[in-house]
């Protein structure tokens, strides 16, 4: 009868076998990180556009509705402590009314009022959820022109990025932190667009 070898592995196989599935788990492990921070990373974009373009829909619509000679203030809009939002004054039937971004969640401010520049707007109407921080906006109008039936054009410029701590700076020289767990969450968006008031 034919004796078997029944000796198991010896120290050094049991070593190498385990170097070998540590480093192959160390790939995969490696991969699927890399997998979840692109994922988040067209999460938090995903979400900064939808909200820019919701906001700029917005401002660009009322620009459209509005009538008269636009009137924009640049540095300071009311209740505001720098200088990157601008109040852009649109006329309507009903008075005057003004807009400017700002906040988290990003909001448009507007109102009836009886000029431009007033402290406390009527209607405060959110177009972001509270992950999205608007942190510069930009109103610019066209200069006259001598053609007949010239209108002025109104160009709005419109930054936003994720409120969740990892951007710095603001206004239009907001960015994304540099370490590479606060990148995977964030997202800066700048819109610009042009309107003109019928």
């Amino acid at each position: 009868m034919p004796v078997v070898d029944q000796r198991g592995f010896t120290l050094i196989e049991l070593l190498i076998a385990m170097a070998v599935f540590g480093f192959m788990l160390l790939i995969v492990i490696v991969g699927f990180l890399n997998v979840v921070n692109i994922h988040n990373a067209a999460l938090a974009s995903n979400q900064s556009q939808d909200s820019a373009r919701a906001a700029m829909d917005l401002l660009v619509q009322a620009v459209r509705d509005s009538t008269g000679t636009p009137t924009i203030t640049n540095g300071v809009a009311p209740g505001l402590a720098d200088g990157n939002y601008d109040v852009l004054c649109l006329q309507s039937p009903s008075g005057y009314e003004d807009y400017y971004v700002t906040g988290s969640p990003a909001q448009i401010v507007s109102g009836s009022v009886t000029s431009c520049g007033d402290t406390a707007p009527t209607n405060v109407v959110p177009v972001t959820s509270t992950t999205q921080a608007v942190s510069y906006f930009h109103a610019l109008q066209q200069t006259s022109s001598n053609q007949p039936n010239w209108r002025p054009e109104i160009e709005l410029t419109l930054t936003l990025g994720s409120s969740n701590g990892t951007t710095n700076g603001t206004g239009a020289a907001l960015s994304c932190n540099n370490n590479n767990a606060d990148r995977a969450f964030c997202s800066i968006v700048t819109l610009t667009s042009g309107a003109v008031p019928r």
